[in-house]
């Protein structure tokens, strides 16, 4: 009797398929999103902000090598599985980005949740940032 084998031939099938239906459907590799890699450099509370209703907010600062390019779309920060818009280019550096957020929303999202800037909503250029981590903030 001959024992079924199993594991890497699989595997290899696999990886041969995949590669394949990439050099078939060029266009299947070009939708795949363009991943950059950016950096928490400072969350600040503020105590009054024209970009949050009611004044009190939290302002995220990110940076990237990459620059945060919008063409033409919005970019929008994701921590946790919740979405923020508001966002500004300090002296007009496009690798720093400073989101707005209101202080009631930034309490309750959760410590550790992940932290991401995506334009628009749709499958397309990502910055991850790693995790929130909510002893950064600082109160000036």
């Amino acid at each position: 009797m001959r024992k079924a084998r199993t594991g890497y031939g699989a595997i290899a099938m696999i990886v041969v398929l995949a590669a394949w239906n990439s050099i078939e459907h060029p266009r299947a590799l070009a939708a795949m999103p363009k991943i950059q890699y950016a950096t928490i450099t400072s969350l600040r509370e503020l105590e009054n902000s024209p970009m949050v209703e009611g004044g009190a907010g939290v302002e995220i600062e990110l940076s990237s090598d990459a620059p945060f390019d919008v063409n033409g779309q919005g970019l929008i920060l994701k921590i946790g599985g919740i979405h923020f818009d508001q966002y500004s280019f300090p002296q007009g550096d496009s690798h720093t980005i400073v989101f707005v957020i209101d202080k009631t929303s930034f309490d309750e999202l959760p410590d550790g949740s992940s932290v991401s800037i995506v334009l628009g909503l749709q499958r397309g250029q990502r910055w991850e940032a790693g995790v929130l981590n909510k002893s950064m903030l600082r109160h000036d």
